[in-house]
C-alpha cells in the first residue's frame, strides 16, 4: 500500500468550494460576466465579436457561524474569497429559525482579459 500524499491546504479548498472566514460554504458557482458586442459587415453580416471586459462572477450560499457579524457583508462593498477581491453587487440575508443563510452575488474586481 502506497503512503498518501499530503499537500499544503494553501493549495487545496477543503471540498472544492471556496473558503469564507466566519461562515460555511453552502454552494458556490463561478461563471464569468463579458462586455461585447457584435460588428457587421456593411451588408449586415457578423464580421466579428468585440469583448471589452471578462470578469468572474460567484454566487455564494453562506451559512453565518454563531458569532458572525452578517453587516459585515453589504452591498456595494467588497469580499476577498481565495485570495481574488471581488465586489459585492448583491448580500441577502435569510433568518430561519437555525443559522442565518446569506446568499451572495460577487463580481471580480480585476479585469481577466490578459
Amino acid at each position: 500500500m502506497s503512503t498518501p500524499t499530503q499537500y499544503p491546504t494553501a493549495q487545496v479548498t477543503v471540498g472544492g468550494q471556496p473558503t469564507v472566514a466566519g461562515y460555511e460554504v453552502i454552494s458556490a458557482t463561478k461563471g464569468y460576466a463579458k462586455d461585447e458586442e457584435d460588428k457587421q459587415n456593411a451588408n449586415g453580416t457578423h464580421r466579428v465579436k468585440i469583448q471589452y471586459s471578462k470578469r468572474k462572477t460567484l454566487s455564494l450560499v453562506l451559512e453565518a457561524h454563531d458569532s458572525t457579524d452578517i453587516t459585515a457583508i453589504t452591498d456595494a462593498d467588497e469580499m476577498t474569497v481565495d485570495a481574488v477581491v471581488y465586489n459585492i453587487v448583491s448580500a441577502v440575508p435569510t433568518h430561519t429559525r437555525g443559522v442565518t443563510v446569506v446568499n451572495v452575488e460577487l463580481i471580480q474586481q480585476a479585469e481577466g482579459l490578459t
